[in-house]
């Protein structure tokens, strides 16, 4: 294997890091429960603006192994950042402050980790990594994503019908609610849809949503009786990476359209080779590609220079995002029709 491969391998390990900080920070308490907000907000930010990109395309074989081993380390983690909080809650009674601390640090961990590994796993062809990324959604408390994402979001990226296409114009803040509630609305109407071409009608049994939204609140009930604080911090870990699942989906294709009759191309979405963003995020950043082959495993994806770039890494243009005035100003000349 030559060198570039075997780190691209091994570089994905930079996505461990923010769920090992919430594991330890939780555990320890204090200001500890802090180190993943200051690790994944300032210090990433600031080693993606320095470290600059990393376009390479060397990859290794679609079957390897590690890549997949550090898809699945995801799952332990993510469990066992939802331990440790629990931890936390139950037998150390933190303050205020460190609770709210211990929120942020483990919905920013579960934003950036989990959803994203979910994300790679529905995609996968066998049944264990489907249910396995379905799971660590609703860990996280996100029962809309995977239904919609699949039959949905590839199907109509980039047209009117996908309400997860942010439309040129579109601040952040109107989009996310905007999505969210169009994901609802378009996941069960593309389940009816189905189910009716499969058997001639559709149950509400046989509807991954509706099982998803029922296992959620189950949990939620299920932590409020083992201690409502438990639920409130859930909800607000859940809150939290579903803001920052949006917030990606809202740069991934802003301002980009297709026609209907148009196959999905490299136009349709938008890139980064940021270093940070890649190796963070399993290169969700090489979006086009993915988009483009969505069955291709996330350490084959390739740089996809021929579509728009974003003017910065994920991390990076958070803070870009919360400003609409600033972000209008950046992007919307970047936009290939302009």
């Amino acid at each position: 294997m030559i060198p570039s491969v075997r780190f691209r391998n091994w570089a994905y390990g930079l996505s461990m890091l923010p769920a090992s900080l919430v594991i330890v920070g939780n555990c320890s308490g204090s200001v500890w429960v802090w180190m993943n907000v200051v690790f994944s907000l300032g210090i990433l930010a600031l080693l993606e603006s320095w470290l600059g990109d990393n376009a390479n395309d060397d990859h290794s074989e679609f079957r390897d192994t590690l890549p997949k081993v550090l898809l699945w380390s995801h799952v332990a983690l993510t469990a066992a950042m939802v331990v440790s909080l629990g931890y936390l809650i139950l037998y150390n009674s933190p303050s205020w402050v460190e609770l709210t601390g211990a929120i942020l640090s483990t919905g920013l961990a579960c934003g950036s980790g989990a959803v994203v590994v979910a994300h790679e796993l529905i995609h996968k062809a066998d049944r264990a990594s489907k249910w396995a990324g379905r799971g660590l959604l609703l860990i996280v408390g996100n029962p809309y994503f995977s239904a919609h994402h699949i039959l949905v979001h590839h199907v109509h990226v980039g047209t009117p019908e996908d309400c997860v296409t942010a439309r040129k114009g579109e601040t952040l803040y109107e989009y996310i609610p905007r999505s969210i509630i169009g994901q609802y609305r378009q996941a069960r109407k593309a389940e009816i849809s189905l189910q009716e071409k499969k058997t001639g009608r559709a149950s509400w049994r046989r509807s991954h949503l509706i099982q998803n939204v029922i296992i959620s609140l189950v949990i939620l009930s299920l932590l409020v009786l083992l201690k409502p604080v438990f639920a409130l911090a859930w909800l607000g870990v859940s809150f939290l990476a579903a803001t920052l699942l949006e917030y990606v989906n809202y740069i991934e294709h802003y301002g980009l359209e297709r026609h209907h009759s148009d196959r999905v191309g490299p136009l349709h979405s938008w890139n980064s080779n940021r270093s940070i963003s890649r190796f963070l995020l399993f290169d969700l950043s090489r979006h086009a590609d993915h988009h483009m082959h969505a069955s291709k495993p996330y350490h084959c994806l390739e740089s996809g220079l021929s579509s728009p770039q974003l003017p910065g890494g994920y991390v990076q243009l958070l803070y870009l995002a919360i400003r609409p005035t600033k972000w209008f100003k950046t992007v919307d000349p970047l936009l290939p029709n302009e």
